[in-house]
């Protein structure tokens, strides 16, 4: 039978399903009862089994990764515990539906609370005239224990920035509000318009009008490893959607990425420019995510091109500050430095 036939919308066809606390039991469970009029535990068998991979390294990590099993009865347990012996030899059975699916939310909301505080110190140690970065590599330094993550520009993608609104959602009826989560959701949804304020700012220092100055933005996917054309949660455009309330001018937006095709980069209504053409008269340059290939391009030259009181913003603290700041009266701007 079509999933089309079962109700679920082409939305949900398209992208990855939200499953929020309760959906398998309340919502698939009765559209199966309705179109198929067949008993489960009987005449079918249902179990949720969460997929926690790595966008990127799915097909690896589905080898690798222990299989989260919730079966509506026990028999439906078994069963989708020996499909997934075939591609994994661990499998983690929990007491029911609602725990596998809680297991995918909590995974996903601890990462998103995880990389929420070390942003949030990213915000504190800026403020206090401390490098971050610095001190995130003093504090992991032989710490085998609680390793502290590097701030990022935002935490993006398609599960990321929705699994914490999820819970959210989920806690509605019992009358518990998750505050940490909300609270690290709404600190890295921040990042993004707190890098362009910044850049806003230098721009005023240097004499510059925003809607004059020319913008060469480099990683468009919402991260660089592991390797993904995924635009979806992108913070990235984020930060050109905040630039363009403040009279950015599209037609002196240039954008560039390794993986995703110049097309899809001009359908946000900016140019398409690769490395040379981009930081060639440059006023503001700004790597977005953490492509491996930003590591082998001759970063000098490509700065002799730009404006030498270019303002070159380094989102995951791919180079060196004191190597760009010492090429003529480049300012250097990172989450947290």
């Amino acid at each position: 039978m079509a999933l089309s036939n079962l109700g679920l919308s082409k939305f949900a066809l398209n992208k990855r399903i939200i499953i929020p606390v309760g959906t398998t039991r309340k919502v698939v469970l009765p559209i199966l009862r309705k179109y198929v009029n067949l008993e489960p535990g009987k005449d079918y068998f249902l179990a949720y089994a969460p997929e926690r991979t790595i966008e990127g390294d799915a097909l690896k990590e589905c080898r690798e990764l222990p299989q989260i099993v919730g079966g509506y009865d026990e028999k439906s347990t078994l069963l989708t515990q020996q499909l997934f012996k075939e591609i994994t030899n661990t499998i983690v059975e929990v007491e029911g539906l609602e725990s596998a699916e809680m297991v995918k939310i909590m995974n996903n909301t601890f990462r998103d609370v995880k990389f929420a505080y070390a942003n949030e110190m990213a915000l504190i140690c800026k403020g206090l005239g401390l490098d971050m970065v610095n001190l995130v590599h003093a504090a992991n330094m032989g710490y085998t224990r609680d390793k502290i993550p590097i701030p990022s520009p935002g935490v993006g993608g398609p599960c990321l920035t929705k699994d914490s609104y999820i819970l959210i959602d989920s806690t509605k009826k019992i009358n518990i509000h998750p505050t940490i989560v909300d609270q690290s959701r709404k600190v890295n949804e921040s990042i993004p318009k707190v890098l362009a304020e910044e850049i806003i700012h230098k721009l005023k220092d240097l004499s510059k009008s925003v809607h004059k100055v020319k913008f060469f933005i480099i990683g468009f996917a919402f991260k660089g490893e592991p390797e993904t054309s995924d635009m979806r949660g992108s913070t990235t455009i984020d930060l050109l959607e905040y630039l363009k309330t403040k009279e950015a001018k599209e037609e002196l937006i240039f954008g560039y990425d390794p993986v995703i095709h110049s097309e899809e980069i001009e359908l946000l209504n900016i140019k398409y420019a690769n490395l040379i053409n981009g930081f060639n008269g440059a006023d503001v340059v700004i790597v977005m995510n953490n492509h491996h290939s930003y590591k082998k391009i001759d970063i000098f030259s490509l700065l002799k091109s730009a404006k030498k009181d270019l303002i070159f913003v380094d989102g995951w603290h791919m180079f060196n500050r004191d190597d760009i700041e010492n090429d003529n009266d480049i300012s250097y701007i990172g989450v947290g430095c």
